[in-house]
């Protein structure tokens, strides 16, 4: 049995709407505006491939910036346990100091 007698259109084509659903529906029914839905659908194909290339660069930038983060608070934990220790042996001294003065 034939989709489109069967009343099937409905449930194949929901999401498509105005222009596009014309076009499929011509394009079943042998009219000649198939071409015109091969090049929508071809300018489609390449607008999506620029979207995800400008998403796979996003994330590259991400994952750069991400590792350079991890990077300067990896340095500034260093630093920050260097000044602890700093500040940890000038309390000890402090006092052994004291009397002397």
């Amino acid at each position: 049995m034939d989709c489109i007698t069967a009343g099937c259109d409905e449930i194949l084509f929901y999401p498509l709407i105005g222009k596009q659903w014309i076009m499929i529906m011509d394009l079943l029914l042998g009219n000649q505006l198939g071409s015109t839905l091969v090049n929508d659908l071809q300018e489609r194909e390449k607008e999506l491939k620029q979207y995800m290339e400008q998403l796979e660069n996003a994330d590259a930038a991400r994952t750069s910036l991400l590792s350079q983060l991890k990077d300067a608070l990896q340095e500034q934990e260093s630093k920050q346990e260097l000044v602890r220790a700093q500040l940890l042996v000038s309390r000890i001294s402090v006092p052994v100091l004291s009397p002397l003065m």
